[in-house]
């Protein structure tokens, strides 16, 4: 079934409150989430805010977006990666996300061997797959 959605990088100067809201407000049915966004609300406690409004407003929440970049970072910085989403993975299921938007490195020059690229990019989304089937998310 198709839904009207926002994705919160079209207006990403507002806060994630305000986007929330004001998206219910037009009629949207669903919102994507920039992580960074999620994060911010995390540390600046408005998380129990967002929930309710969440709650209140009956707006789906179809995706976090992104991961971005894990197939080529060097291993100490996915190693962090992973770290950070063990903390962002059950805060996806609060809010009823089921759905994390991973993009891989780009192919750059200085990784000029394509089946290194496709190998290593197989092998972290699997990791990064693996991670998620423990909170039931895709």
């Amino acid at each position: 079934m198709w839904k009207t959605c926002i994705n919160h990088s079209t207006v990403l100067p507002l806060d994630i409150l305000t986007f929330t809201k004001l998206s219910a407000e037009i009629g949207f049915e669903g919102i994507e989430y920039r992580i960074p966004k999620i994060v911010e609300a995390m540390k600046t406690g408005k998380l129990a805010n967002l929930k309710e409004l969440i709650r209140k407003t009956n707006i789906d929440i179809v995706g976090l977006n992104a991961v971005e970049n894990f197939s080529l970072i060097p291993e100490l910085e996915f190693r962090k990666m992973l770290k950070s989403l063990e903390t962002l993975l059950p805060l996806s299921k609060e809010i009823n996300c089921n759905l994390i938007i991973a993009v891989p490195s780009p192919q750059t020059n200085l990784v000029k061997n394509k089946q290194y690229v496709i190998k290593k990019t197989i092998e972290r989304l699997t990791e990064l797959s693996k991670l998620a089937l423990k909170y039931d998310i895709n």
